[in-house]
């Protein structure tokens, strides 16, 4: 399960630096972020965690 989580932050944490889906625009640094791009963190994290959660499921 951890694992899943992890690849869930890591496939936010990609989005919200790379500013995937406004074009591209590097932030790398997460104490630079402002509150559009924390909460654009926390929807991405949030619905990758969910849809790998369903996936897992109906795989096993």
């Amino acid at each position: 399960m951890n694992k899943l989580l992890f690849f869930a932050l890591v496939v936010a944490y990609i989005a919200t630096a790379f500013g995937l889906g406004n074009g591209f625009e590097m932030n790398l640094i997460p104490l630079n972020w402002d509150i559009y791009l924390l909460v654009k963190f926390l929807i991405v994290f949030i619905l990758t965690a969910i849809i790998e959660r369903l996936f897992i499921k109906k795989k096993i």
